[in-house]
């Protein structure tokens, strides 16, 4: 619900607003498919690549799809813990 996951969320734009279309159209089919909303970490990839990654990822059943969203997820929790610890990281930061 924060700023910052929002603009997470949002990440992907293109000026083309027919590529934008293509993406909320498939991003409401696999919504439909699999009962949750599409999760990918996206960091370098354009609008082009997570239209055809998510298409794809369309036809796997539940159970692959569901382990995909989780390693996706870790991928996002440890930027955003990366980014939380700072480059120097570690235990020491915390104290």
């Amino acid at each position: 619900g924060s700023e910052k996951s929002a603009a997470e969320q949002c990440a992907i734009w293109c000026d083309q607003p027919e590529m934008m279309q293509r993406l909320a159209t498939a991003s409401k089919d696999y919504l439909d498919h699999f009962g949750f909303g599409f999760v990918m970490f996206i960091n370098g990839y354009n609008a082009e690549q997570v239209l055809a990654t998510m298409t794809d990822r369309l036809h796997n059943d539940l159970e692959t799809e569901r382990k995909i969203v989780r390693n996706e997820l870790a991928k996002i929790n440890r930027t955003r813990l990366e980014r939380m610890l700072g480059p120097e990281g570690g235990f020491d930061n915390w104290v």
